[in-house]
């Protein structure tokens, strides 16, 4: 049971810190974390918004 606590404990600590550190980023949008050749990538997703069509003078 101690070793399951531990590990939970371990966990918890590296999701603390990597939530500190997305934080930090300076960048406006959604951080995904991605999966390639073994090795893994943080990317940010922003969404763009489109502005509804407005014609002048109505």
């Amino acid at each position: 049971m101690s070793a399951n606590y531990s590990d939970i404990q371990e966990l918890l600590q590296q999701r603390a810190d990597i939530q500190a550190r997305l934080n930090l980023m300076p960048y406006d949008g959604n951080p995904e974390i991605k999966e390639q050749s073994g090795l893994k990538y943080i990317y940010i997703r922003k969404r763009v918004y489109a502005l509804p069509y407005c014609k002048a003078g109505k």
